[in-house]
Order: structure tokens, then C-alpha cells, then sequence
């Protein structure tokens, strides 16, 4: 009898330790302050958008700030001025200015416009206990995820990874993109130097740290023109030799590509001759 009362018991207090579990909490948050940042979409309800697309840019995100919460759904572009009220729902701010969203022409419109107008339906807000968001209203919900962190889940975890001869697939720059014609040669990573071409200044001693920085050291310094020396280069060769010298964030794309940015320029390397 004794025995059984302890399994009871046993089992009680184990249903009572799942209800409690951590990992079924939510909370809502306390400020705007509390969620600002740049967030991926992991799924939009059912559909789950790939992190980059082939330009490497950010396909899908929800980027907060105390003034504006900037909008992506794989194609088009839109915002909105929202408030966090005390029951956590986001609002759109009486006194803010929001952005109507692009025309962009691009499969899937629909799923666009469902997103959109999700975020300007008073989404509730709760922050899972993985450190997601959750976003929803009666008819949709979104989760999203601080970039970083999808960064860092799709980033190499050695030099070894990533070493060897790489074609130029695209250079972006804040304003403007370029193909791979603007950049023919090709760019070498090897454990003892990176180099584009036969350009200079390459660097050398490259180390690829904890949190997907490339990291390495000019061999020759900048000519004192700026000008770096090689045959034919063209002004996107000039900016990816630059990228290459400040540490730029390293990262997979969903086609096996290498992405490396900076909060101003990506560029996009293939081993694909064909690209």
C-alpha cells in the first residue's frame, strides 16, 4: 500500500513539475525597449521562410524600434509607428508616421498582405521562453527570432570550412547591387592568407572566431592614394578588396554559398564557375 501511495505521490509531483515547466511560459514584455532589435521570421503560420535569399539579404524579418517596426515578407517592404500598450499588444502610434508597402510584383501575394495586415491588427506580443517572440491575432501568428541568433545557427564553425577558391556571385552596397561581371576574379581563403586576385593589400593570419567574424591583419599597408594595386579593377573589385580587410560577419546561405557583411555591404561567394 505504501508502495502505491508513493508512486501517486511520485507521479503528482512529476505532473506538477511539466506544469510549471519553463519551456510552457510566456511572458509579455514590459517596454518596447525590452524587444527592440532586428528579428528574422522563423515561420509566418505554417510557412517557414528561408533566413537569406540568393542576394543574401535578410528574407523575412520584423526590425523593432522605439519609432518604426520595419516589415519584410520575402518580397515587398512596408512599416508601421507602433505603441506597446500595458497588455502587450503593439498599436499603431496616433502621432507616428507609417510606410505603405512596396508594389513590388512577386509570388505569393497574398501571404504579403495576410502578414501585413497582421501588424497593423494590434498583433499580442509574448516572448517565449527560448528567447523567441511570438506575434499573433485571432487569424495569423507569427515567430521571430533576434537575427544574431539565425546568423549564428547558419555560420561555419572553422576556417577549414570556408577555405578555398571562391567566385565573386554578388557585391550589395547600401544603395545598389552588382553582379558577378563587375568582378571576375576570384577570391582565395586559405589558413595563411585572403586574397583577392592578384590584388593588393590581401590579408593575411585569417581566424574565424566563436561569433562568425573573419578576422586577419593586412600584409601590405593601403597605398597612400587609397588605390590598391592590380590589373583591370573596377570600383566593386576596390570595395570587396575593403570588405575583405574589416572583419566582416561570415555566414552560409540556404544554396551552400559563403555571405560576408558588414552593416553596410554583403557579398556573396560561389564556388559555382557557372553562377
Amino acid at each position: 500500500m505504501i508502495k502505491v501511495l508513493t508512486n501517486i505521490l511520485m507521479v503528482f509531483l512529476t505532473s506538477a513539475c511539466a506544469k510549471t515547466n519553463i519551456n510552457t511560459v510566456e511572458k509579455l514584455p514590459s517596454s518596447i525597449a525590452e524587444i527592440a532589435g532586428d528579428w528574422d521570421v522563423v515561420s509566418f503560420n505554417d510557412f517557414q521562410p528561408i533566413r537569406l535569399n540568393y542576394e543574401g539579404k535578410r528574407n523575412a524579418y520584423v526590425n523593432i524600434s522605439d519609432k518604426f517596426i520595419g516589415l519584410r515578407m520575402t518580397c515587398n517592404y512596408s512599416g508601421i509607428a507602433a505603441l506597446l500598450t500595458d497588455d502587450g499588444r503593439l498599436v499603431k502610434n496616433p502621432e507616428g508616421s507609417n510606410a505603405g508597402m512596396t508594389a513590388m510584383g512577386c509570388p505569393n501575394a497574398q501571404r504579403e498582405k495576410d502578414f501585413m495586415a497582421m501588424m497593423y491588427d494590434s498583433p499580442l506580443v509574448e516572448i517565449l521562453p527560448n528567447g523567441r517572440l511570438r506575434l499573433s491575432t485571432k487569424q495569423h501568428e507569427v515567430i521571430i527570432e533576434r537575427s544574431e541568433t539565425r546568423r549564428l545557427a547558419n555560420a561555419p564553425m572553422a576556417l577549414d570550412e570556408i577555405t578555398g577558391e571562391w567566385h565573386v556571385a554578388f557585391y550589395r552596397g547600401r544603395d545598389f547591387w552588382k553582379g558577378s561581371r563587375y568582378a571576375k576574379k576570384t577570391v582565395s581563403i586559405t589558413n595563411e592568407k585572403i586574397q583577392y586576385g592578384d590584388c593588393f593589400p590581401s590579408v593575411g593570419r585569417p581566424r574565424l572566431a566563436e561569433n562568425a567574424i573573419l578576422y586577419s591583419a593586412p600584409i601590405r599597408p593601403l597605398p597612400e592614394e587609397g588605390i590598391e594595386s592590380c590589373k583591370a579593377k573596377t570600383d566593386i573589385e576596390s570595395k570587396i578588396i575593403h570588405l575583405l580587410q574589416i572583419a566582416p560577419e561570415v555566414e552560409w546561405t540556404m544554396l551552400r554559398d559563403l555571405r560576408l557583411a558588414t552593416d553596410r555591404e554583403v557579398v556573396v561567394l560561389t564556388k559555382d564557375e557557372n553562377w
